[in-house]
């Protein structure tokens, strides 16, 4: 290992806990993008929206994680 540089090991209640945690957040954003479909549809109904602009909100759901990650990268940085 280089001089001065940090181990990022983990013991192993940390490794399966790291690892819990990422399944579960996993299963929970698959379940929420199942579910972006059903709720697409009811926002038609309450919002009326057309199928051309309720097309565009699946899209921005997605868009949303790819800001938000970059909005993280930024904050982590430092760079305002």
């Amino acid at each position: 290992m280089m001089e001065g540089a940090k181990s990022t090991r983990c013991s192993g209640g940390h490794t399966t806990a790291l690892i819990g945690a990422l399944s579960s957040i996993y299963l929970l954003w698959g379940a929420a993008s199942s579910l972006n479909h059903l709720l697409i549809q009811h926002f038609m109904q309450v919002f009326q929206l057309s199928r051309l602009e309720a097309g565009w909100l699946q899209p921005a759901y997605f868009l949303g994680y790819a800001l938000e990650r970059q909005s993280i990268k930024t904050l982590r940085e430092g760079k305002p």
